[in-house]
Formats: C-alpha cells, structure tokens, sequence
C-alpha cells in the first residue's frame, strides 16, 4: 500500500536548523538532496568572493531594472544608463539649438505679458493681435473723415459759412473772413454807407474784375483736392507711424503708433532675454544647471565603482535575491527558506503521526460495516443501481423467462445419459449442449442453431 500523500501546508514547521535535515535539489535535470546544514556555509568560496567584492560585484548590464517607460525601456542598469545618456544629449542639443535661435526661439503666442482694460491678452501674439484691431479701426475712422472731407469737398454749395473762411488783410480790407471782406468790401463801394452803389474797385482792380485763387491769398483751383487725393491713395506713407495717436494700454504708455510699437519689441525682447538666462523653472527643468552637456568629463571618465558589497548582503540596501536554482552548494539559513517548505524532520513526522493514527481519514467505521456483511449501505437499490445489477440481483430463482433474447445457456448432459429439456417457447434463445463424457446420444429438444459439444474424459 503506498504512503499517503499529505500536503506541505499540514506539516509542522521546524524552526532550528539540524544535521540530518535535507532540502531537494535539481543538479542538471537530476533531482538531489543535500543537508541544508551544507548550505551557506564556508564551503562555497563563490559566493563569499561575491559579497565580499567591493568593487564588481555585478556588471551594470547583469543588475536588472525596471522599465520606466518614456526613453528608459532597457531591462538593466547599463541599458537604462546608456538610454538616459542618449536622451540628454538629445535634450542638450535641443536646448543649445533654442538658446541659438534668434529668430524664432518662441512663438510670440508663447510669450506672456500682463494684460490691462484695452489690450487683454497674456501673451505678445494676442496683443499685438488686438493693438491691430485698434489700428484697423483707426483706420476705418480716418477712411470715414477721408469720405467726408472728400464729400466736403465736393460741395459746391453752402460748404462753409463766409465767416469760417479765413481771409488775408489785404489793401483797404482788414477783416481775416470772408464774410467780414464782403462786408467791408460792400461797405466802401457804396454811398454813405447806405449799400447798394456801384462797387468802385475790388482788390485794387476796377471795372469788370475776375478774382482768382491768387487774389484771395487762395491755392489754385484743384491743388486741395490733389492733394487730397494723393493722400488717399498712399498706401505706405500716408502717415508716419508717429503721427498716428495710440491711446496707452497696460504697460504700453506711448501715445502713438511708433512709441507703442517701439515698447512691445522693447518688452519683448526683454521678456526673450529673461527666458534665454533662466536657469529654473524652465520648460519644467527645475534647475537647468544640473543638465548635463555632452562635453561633461561624467560621460567618459571610467571609473571603479565604489565599493557597495555590503548594500549586496543579507540586510543591505540592495539585498540580492537569488533564485533556489542558483544556490548548489553550501547552507541556507533557516529564516531564508520559506515556512511552505516542509523541513526531513517534519515529514517523517507528519509520516509517522499518519501511520500511527486509528482513523487518520474518518472512514475506518464505514470501511468496516462494508467490509463485515454490507450492512452500512444505507440504500442497497442505489448500490445495485451504482453496480449495474440490474434486477436481477434481487432474484433467488432465475428461470428461462428471464434470459434476454439472444442469450445463450449451457446445457450439461447428466451421467446417466439423460438431458435436461429445451424451453422450445423461447426461440429467441440459442442452447449451449454440452455431452456427458463417453455418451454419443444427441441432445434431446435440440434446435438447428443450438450448438452440441462433447466433452473429453
């Protein structure tokens, strides 16, 4: 009878180290045991020459490590160093390019000013943006004046009041209007100041008199509104920039187009040459005089590690963990192997406390009364049933009624010759004839399919 099986979790623990105590090993697919007092001791130089080693323990590429995603997926330490070596001088370079870039470091959307009542926006782009709204409204308001100055122009009636016309003392008139000329002008042409004479001279010419624009201290006809026109049509220098007003906004206080413009490259600039000297908060890089540069000495000076055995032993910061394969010599302290695994001490004891048992599984009293006469069955139909006896276990008697058809019975001739009868009303059965050794007589009530044998002496 083979032991039985008991799981490693029903053993009980052993907590003291003994000789004698075997743990299971595989030595190249064989499987061994060894004295767990042999394991960890003295007698494995290898290891002790490895957490004794303060210098090369571990190649950086033997050290596994975590992948942390983004540019560090190597699954060691060398991998993962030679891949944070790469990023930084691919981010160094990138750095050294934006810091040479003179043109266009940043997008001026990406340069941030303080915003006020008229100009709103944090950043350059959405200023500047908004300090053009201003202009072209600006624009549209002068486009508006031009388009009434020209309709003005155009007026060939009532465009003014004579009294808003100037006029230049001239001769005997002294008024500075027109409206005030005429006057004057009406005034001395007729008799006694009562109006209505004839007009003696205009302008110092007399009879039938044609007054020109230069008569009057007047432009020639058509010169105001060339030049209008002129003015009009000037698509580059209509205006000087100074000459256009600008109401002040946020930390822009100049008053025209020129001095507004000149201030925001000014802040600009400023704002550029802050960001291209920060040295923290930088691109989120807390402190970017702790990159490291592709000329840093770091990069290719190789030197002996430090010794860190010590972080390597039992306890150390950077304890190693070794498989149960790779331990094949020497011993294991006893706090080192798991409490699922069942010590030689305590299998043979669970062995023994099995063996020794009455009833170790709680059948014993079952297995007895089947065992005495069957009478622990508590349903003997169920146990027919289970069986596959059928109904015929129940029977003390079987007679033929009860063979199924196709059956086959054995008929022995008896000593004195004589033989049993055939039940001819079951044609569906086939007889077996068995004769009596040394008689000869065929079988009586046998069929044409029955089979008759004779039997040796």
């Amino acid at each position: 009878m083979a032991t039985p099986r008991v799981e490693i979790s029903e053993l009980p623990t052993q907590t003291v180290v003994e000789p004698g105590n075997w743990l299971v090993v595989d030595d190249g697919g064989t499987t061994k045991k060894i004295d767990i007092a042999l394991v960890g001791t003295s007698e494995e130089p290898v290891a002790d020459a490895h957490i004794a080693d303060p210098t090369a323990a571990h190649a950086a590429s033997a050290i596994s490590a975590v992948a942390g995603g983004g540019a560090l997926v190597s699954n060691n330490v060398q991998g993962q160093l030679s891949e944070a070596a790469t990023a930084i001088n691919a981010d160094v370079a990138a750095l050294a390019a934006h810091l040479a870039d003179t043109t266009d470091a940043h997008d001026a959307s990406a340069i941030s000013v303080p915003a006020d009542s008229l100009l709103t926006g944090t950043t350059v782009e959405a200023q500047l943006q908004q300090a053009n709204d201003q202009i072209a409204t600006n624009t549209t308001a002068i486009d508006t004046v031009q388009d009434d100055l020209q309709g003005h122009i155009d007026t060939t009636v009532s465009a003014h009041d004579a009294s808003s016309i100037s006029f230049v003392p001239t001769g005997t008139i002294a008024a500075t209007n027109v409206q005030d000329a005429l006057v004057e002008i009406s005034v001395e042409g007729g008799s006694g100041g009562g109006g209505g004479g004839a007009v003696s001279s205009v302008n110092g010419h007399i009879g039938a008199v044609v007054l020109n624009a230069a008569d009057v201290g007047a432009d020639s006809a058509g010169t105001a509104l060339t030049l209008v026109n002129d003015h009009i049509g000037d698509a580059t220098a209509a205006h000087a920039a100074s000459a256009v007003s600008f109401s002040p906004t946020g930390s822009i206080a100049g008053t025209t187009a020129q001095t507004a413009i000149a201030e925001v490259a000014t802040d600009a600039a400023a704002a550029l040459a802050a960001h291209e000297a920060g040295t923290t908060a930088i691109h989120g890089i807390a402190n970017t005089a702790l990159l490291v540069v592709t000329s840093d000495p770091r990069l290719t000076d190789a030197r002996t590690p430090s010794n860190h055995a010590s972080s390597h032993a039992d306890g150390g910061a950077d304890e190693l963990s070794l498989d149960g394969s790779q331990i094949v010599t020497g011993l294991v302290a006893d706090a080192r192997i798991a409490s699922t695994i069942a010590r030689d001490s305590e299998v043979s004891a669970s062995i023994a406390t099995h063996a020794a048992a009455t009833d170790p599984h709680g059948d014993r009293a079952y297995a007895l009364d089947l065992v005495d006469d069957l009478s622990g069955v508590s349903s003997p139909g169920t146990a027919r049933t289970n069986l596959g006896l059928g109904s015929l276990a129940t029977l003390n008697d079987v007679t033929w009624g009860y063979m199924p058809a196709g059956s086959t019975f054995l008929v022995k001739q008896a000593s004195d010759g004589s033989w049993p009868f055939r039940p001819t009303a079951r044609t569906d059965i086939n007889g077996a004839w068995l004769g009596y050794p040394g008689l000869t007589d065929t079988p009586s009530g046998a069929l044409a399919d029955d089979e008759y044998k004779l039997r040796v002496p």
